[in-house]
């Protein structure tokens, strides 16, 4: 037989082949990884989509009595099955009648990284990976990371109606392994679509703002209930911002579930009564263009209806201009145990007119007193940056004096050797910026 392989090869230099002979292996290896699973879609609400969603918070780890993971999380995956969730859990209740599609959405944190092929089994029947996270300049399995709306596409003939099991898998760790593929999930939802004309939904517009207008802070938003026994709205929007939902993606339809919490978070607002509306505190939502404005809303029943959007809002603070920068050479396993790791902000104004700023980022075991970030060698803070073993988002205000235009080196520090490293999850931090204008 010919080796395909070795004609591609041959002729180049000896670091060429290493780098091609690389690369075929990983993509080799990534269609072997694939094989099994259902192939994997972007799955999310869209507009106008009549739909249901199932939460799930408890159900208990299984893990070690006493262990400070005992009944808190929904799962814990881990490859050999040591310390992970025992059996499968259930979704109870659902209902399939006139359902044309559906979805698994999972808060989770990614767990040990390079941990491989996370799944999720309906049924017994064949495993669909979770979403990876996007946007990494390498592979993403080889980043820290947590994500608040992981969604995928779950076949309806994986599912039927009343109870279902589910269980939650993942493979060896690919990059950086110590032999323990691992990760836990905090919440899980079953989210099932039905044709609007056949169900009895909630209907309604947006009413403020009306496309192609200028909001400023604390603008009304508000919703037209034209049909339907509305419990709550969520008004949700598309727009540039913190990836707090943690899939690498910053302008996009912002809205989480945190932690074991069923309410809708890092929205614009949840409104209720017959005129909902609220004013959108979004003093550090960046100034721009092209925002869309839309509405998730909810029935007694628990049915939901995802309205049209109003488009092309502008966002303007009108005598400050908020500015987000983000980070660049973020590394793998951006983390440290006793040591540091530290990627790139890069400032592109002149901060001569700069009145406040903060800074964003995503982490995993912060808390204890040895966890201290710095920006360009300063220390902004010490200790208490997170929560120690768990997931935290951590806002911390930063003296302008600090800050240079170009680049900014944030540090991140830690000394507790035997203990759980100090980790940032992707995509890294962010620097706002309020810009006297």
């Amino acid at each position: 037989m010919i080796n395909r392989r070795n004609i591609v090869l041959r002729g180049m230099s000896g670091t060429h082949r290493k780098i091609i002979a690389a690369l075929i292996v990983f993509l080799w290896q990534a269609f072997i990884g694939s094989l099994g699973c259902f192939s994997l879609a972007d799955a999310a609400p869209k507009l106008g989509d009549v739909f249901r969603e199932y939460h799930m918070t408890g159900g208990g780890s299984n893990g070690e009595k006493d262990s400070e993971w005992m009944d808190e999380f929904v799962f814990i995956s881990h490859h050999t099955g040591e310390r992970s969730t025992k059996g499968d859990r259930s979704f109870k209740d659902i209902d399939l009648a006139n359902a044309i599609k559906a979805e698994f959405v999972a808060s989770y944190w990614g767990g040990h990284i390079g941990s491989s092929n996370r799944r999720v089994v309906f049924n017994n029947n064949p495993a669909v990976q979770l979403p990876l996270i996007k946007n990494t300049p390498t592979r993403p399995e080889c980043y820290f990371f947590q994500q608040c709306q992981a969604a995928c596409d779950i076949p309806l003939e994986y599912l039927k109606q009343g109870e279902n099991k589910f269980r939650l898998e993942v493979d060896d760790q690919i990059c950086y392994s110590f032999n323990w593929g691992w990760f836990w999930t905090n919440q899980v939802v079953l989210r099932v679509y039905y044709e609007a004309s056949k169900v009895e939904h909630p209907y309604g517009k947006i009413d403020a703002p009306q496309s192609n207008s200028t909001i400023t802070g604390f603008s009304k938003i508000s919703c037209n209930i034209e049909r339907g026994n509305v419990e709550k709205v969520e008004f949700i929007g598309k727009y540039n911002d913190f990836s707090w939902e943690g899939s690498g993606e910053f302008n996009t339809w912002h809205g989480i579930f945190w932690m074991k919490d069923t309410n809708m978070q890092r929205h614009i607002g949840t409104a209720q009564g017959l005129f909902p509306y609220l004013n959108w505190d979004n003093r550090w939502i960046p100034d721009q263009e092209n925002i869309e404005i839309a509405a998730r809303l909810i029935d007694k029943s628990g049915m939901i209806y995802m309205t049209e959007a109003v488009q092309n809002i502008t966002l303007s603070h009108r005598d400050r201009v908020m500015k987000m920068y983000t980070a660049t050479h973020v590394p793998e396993n951006f983390a440290t145990q006793t040591d540091s790791a530290m990627c790139i902000i890069n400032i592109r104004d002149d901060l001569s007119k700069g009145f406040i700023a903060k800074l964003v980022l995503s982490t995993f075991s912060g808390g204890p007193v040895d966890r201290e970030v710095y920006i360009n060698d300063i220390p902004i803070v010490k200790g208490g940056w997170g929560k120690w073993h768990r997931l935290a988002f951590c806002e911390e205000y930063v003296p302008l004096k600090l800050l240079k235009q170009g680049e900014n080196e944030i540090k991140i520090k830690a000394n507790m050797p035997g203990e759980h490293a100090f980790e940032v999850n992707w995509p890294g931090p962010a620097l706002f910026i309020e810009f006297e204008k």
